[in-house]
């Protein structure tokens, strides 16, 4: 502290410690980490302080797992534990109690709805951060929203985090400038906020005082820090304008699509990346590769490094032959397995439009409606909607519909023509859902059109 925080340069946790990570530990049973086996920049914000050698060890629950002695650093008990993800996370700090990690960090726990709490708000402390600062209590200005139970429910997971903050946090400029929505962890005495937070240029309280952060009444007291300080830890949050539809979704929602109409889009898409390859049009190709790869995977590939190089397709056979081949390895990794069918559409992230209009985002979005803001990655749908659905038999609110959504949730969306009206309709989802937990909401007239590229162009709102 002394100053306004600190940035972390590193990329988000789950491109790092997901799925990936777990398949290469299963030799060992466990997968160990300390500070020399993370990427340049990366840290712990509640380890990098403390000037002791540590190791944060992880093995999936119910697994029984001998450490080596070197991961224990000779301990006999973890100086901390939690579990989350269906993982128990152990870690050891060489030469130190839980009491003296506690006092070390400031951290306050508390044990008053258990233990699985607990762990919720410990995991999100005790993970990689992108951006990070530390600041004293009069550094920065936090406002908090007086509400009542409505407008409390419309903001559950949502806040607005001023540019200037964010320009301080984050190091790169060009990306601070253009951030729009962030996940954000904020940890004071008074707990633990965290969710999803919309950028704005100017940011006043309810009675017109400049913030850095405005947020609702909703502190998580299970974790506390230190008096007179602030954390707080940000992330990037992107949508995306591709759709890949998973079995369970396929299964909830199978009156909107039929065999026919997936098994066109599939070849499609195949054609599409071919084309791609022999025109030397590597940007599109690469586009095709998406989710199932974390970024630093392919950011580690050879071809990757080949083509941001300046390097063409077409100059050898060897590197069409490897984008073809990691293609079709997705699509068998993928598709055939999991079942993940391309379709026109996209993942936004949800917020009721109060919320952007309250930092002064230009927003009308009326009952029924949805508004997709390619800016922000954001799904902007209507407060009332949210609150109280009017097409809705049992006038449940999309809240609901969802499964108890909040603001920190993403929605697959596939945008279609309802041959019935001849009407633009948005189908909206999470995933996983249960049956019923999809809505049909209109576009906005400036609404994002999220189109489809095939071999003949473009496609938008298919029938």
């Amino acid at each position: 502290m002394g100053g306004r925080g600190r940035a972390s340069d590193s990329y988000y946790e789950d491109d790092w410690a997901g799925a990936g990570a777990w398949r290469a530990a299963e030799r060992q049973g466990y997968l160990a980490l300390g500070a020399s086996d993370l990427p340049t920049g990366m840290s712990y914000p509640m380890l990098e302080g403390l000037g002791r050698q540590w190791r944060l060890v992880s093995h999936k629950v119910g697994r029984e797992v001998a450490l080596l002695d070197e991961d224990r650093l000779g301990a006999s008990e973890p100086t901390l534990r939690w579990v989350s993800d269906a993982a128990v996370h152990d870690l050891y700090v060489d030469g130190m109690t839980t009491e003296e990690f506690m006092s070390a960090t400031g951290l306050t726990l508390d044990m008053t709805k258990g233990g699985f709490v607990l762990s919720k708000r410990l995991s999100r402390l005790m993970r990689p951060y992108k951006w990070q600062g530390r600041f004293w209590a009069d550094e920065l200005r936090v406002g908090y929203l007086d509400q009542d139970v409505d407008e409390a429910k419309v903001w559950d997971g949502a806040g607005l985090i001023s540019r200037a903050l964010v320009r301080e946090l984050v190091d790169d400029a060009q990306e601070a400038a253009h951030l729009g929505r962030v996940e954000f962890t904020l940890l004071s005495a008074n707990g633990q906020d965290k969710g999803h937070a919309i950028v704005v240029d100017e940011l006043r309280d309810g009675e017109g005082n400049v913030v850095d952060i405005l947020l609702p009444q909703d502190s998580k007291r299970e974790v506390r820090g230190r008096r007179g300080e602030w954390f707080v830890g940000l992330q990037a949050v992107h949508g995306k304008e591709q759709l890949r539809l998973d079995i369970q979704s396929l299964i909830h929602l199978k009156e909107f699509f039929d065999s026919e109409m997936l098994l066109q889009r599939l070849h499609e898409e195949g054609a599409l990346f071919c084309d791609a390859v022999s025109s030397g049009c590597a940007a599109e190709a690469m586009s095709r590769i998406d989710g199932a790869e974390p970024i630093n995977e392919i950011q580690r590939w050879y071809l990757r490094e080949y083509l941001a190089s300046g390097g063409d397709l077409r100059w050898s056979g060897t590197p069409a032959k490897a984008l073809l081949g990691q293609h079709l390895k997705r699509l068998n990794a993928s598709t055939l397995t999991k079942l993940r069918l391309p379709l026109p559409g996209g993942r936004y992230y949800v917020m009721p439009a109060g919320v952007g209009a309250a930092g002064g985002v230009a927003l009308s979005v009326g009952r029924g409606e949805i508004h997709l803001d390619h800016e922000r990655g954001t799904a902007w749908v209507n407060d009332a909607d949210w609150l109280a659905l009017e097409s809705s038999p049992d006038q449940s609110g999309l809240a609901d519909i969802w499964g108890g959504a909040d603001n920190d949730d993403a929605l697959r969306l596939y945008s279609f023509t309802d041959e019935a009206d001849g009407e633009r309709k948005v189908l909206a989802w999470r995933s996983p859902n249960q049956l019923g937990e999809y809505v049909v909401l209109r576009p906005t007239a400036d609404s994002v059109t999220l189109t489809w590229k095939h071999p003949e162009g473009e496609a938008a709102y298919p029938a």
